[in-house]
């Protein structure tokens, strides 16, 4: 194609181009995907690393015993980050278990009385240098309605949604818990716990110590999770389960506790007799002389890759070219080896929300002549990454990609 245009001048200038279309079967069974099969994971193989997760959802029961007033779940434990003082903005360094958010049921108040309350407690503790582990950042009163002495040692549900920096909390299906037992809204069409996450709505807290904009390094990760209670406290947790925040709201976690012996995430502090125990489906924990802090990784599997082989001819190759386009960013592998040594380079997509009409994705081609052995076999590779930004939630200053294998 050759385009001709004239200055104000009368001046030509002429040059040349070209272009290339096509439309994508996305039938798995096409012919044109060549046999391409996943490899590394299968349907079930849901990839999560939690360093990196900064929206997700989180629900868990929680029973305290008769004669206990007290237990925790803890996640954001152990970022990395916070661990070196040159990772973060207030060089805070601390040691192996010593940053961590704690949401913490409290029924000690719970005696009959209007005015006997339980009360939700947020920590958090070496996230910043004014950080105090003991004192809460947040309290929450939860009403008698909810929670009093009848069922104080009953269990309760307590779940949250995370969104970078903020967390909004349900307790018993309710994001008014501090008020009237009022049954929360339906969740919106993205999933999701109702009662937002984002806004500095009554069941919310921000817990990013960098600031409360969604242009900012977020913290609050979820990172190491578990669980904390004090000394002499007795609590059974079951059911945790962390979930995509979007539909179809795939879970990341979750341990079945029906088989023995238990072969989880914990199992090493059960063998080492640090207070759990598993049983009837239950994470048991007794707090014993000095309690127990319990946190571990979640994260689970590497990305996958879609691969194929094809065959070329055998005869010499003038010229070849490899066209890609993906949902966010990936890499592309021939015969072991990177086709282009660009970082990121698909990373602006336009793909704005389901109703828009402008939605786009960048296609990206590259020279493969260099690559292309003289043997006839040849083996293609992509690795995509999962990114957390704009396509997959909020926007977010810090870009985080989980870990590829090929």
């Amino acid at each position: 194609m050759d385009i001709t245009v004239w200055n104000q001048t009368a001046v030509k200038l002429t040059a040349s181009s070209w272009f290339e279309t096509g439309l994508m079967d996305p039938a798995p069974d096409s012919s044109a995907w060549g046999g391409a099969k996943w490899i590394g994971g299968g349907d079930e193989d849901l990839v999560l690393y939690a360093p990196y997760l900064a929206i997700f959802d989180v629900k868990y029961a929680l029973t305290i015993a008769p004669g206990s007033t007290c237990a925790s779940f803890v996640y954001g434990a152990n970022d990395s980050r916070l661990m070196d003082k040159n990772k973060n903005i207030y060089q805070v360094a601390s040691r192996k278990d010593g940053s961590y958010i704690k949401l913490e049921l409290d029924i000690s108040a719970v005696d009959g009385t209007p005015n006997g309350k339980a009360k939700l407690h947020v920590y958090r503790a070496g996230y910043k240098d004014t950080d105090t582990p003991s004192q809460p950042l947040r309290t929450f009163d939860v009403s008698t309605e909810l929670i009093n002495n009848a069922n104080k040692n009953a269990e309760h549900v307590i779940e949250f949604r995370s969104t970078f920096r903020q967390i909004a909390i349900l307790i018993d299906g309710n994001s008014s818990f501090t008020g009237a037992a009022a049954q929360a809204p339906a969740a919106g069409p993205q999933g999701g716990p109702p009662g937002g996450g984002r806004g500095g709505v009554a069941n919310s807290v921000n817990l990013n110590p960098v600031g409360s904009g969604g242009n900012c390094i977020p913290f609050g990760m979820l990172c190491d999770i578990g669980f904390s209670v004090g000394p002499g406290q007795n609590a059974t947790f079951r059911e945790v389960t962390v979930r995509n925040n979007r539909l179809p709201n795939n879970t990341h976690f979750h341990e079945s506790l029906a088989g023995s012996p238990y072969k989880g995430i914990y199992a090493d502090a059960i063998a080492a007799k640090s207070g759990l125990s598993v049983a009837n489906g239950r994470y048991v924990f007794s707090g014993g002389g000095q309690g127990v802090f319990l946190v571990r990784n979640p994260s689970r599997n590497l990305t996958p890759m879609l691969r194929t082989t094809f065959k070329t001819s055998g005869k010499a190759i003038e010229g070849a070219r490899l066209y890609v386009t993906a949902r966010g960013i990936y890499e592309v592998f021939l015969n072991g080896e990177r086709v282009s040594d660009e970082l990121y380079g698909d990373l602006v997509v336009d793909l704005r929300h389901p109703g828009r009409k402008n939605r786009q994705l960048k296609l990206r081609h590259s020279s493969l002549l260099p690559q292309l052995p003289p043997a006839p076999q040849v083996r293609l590779g992509i690795i995509p990454f999962s990114l957390p930004g704009k396509i997959h939630g909020a926007r977010s200053g810090d870009l985080k990609l989980p870990i590829g294998t090929t």
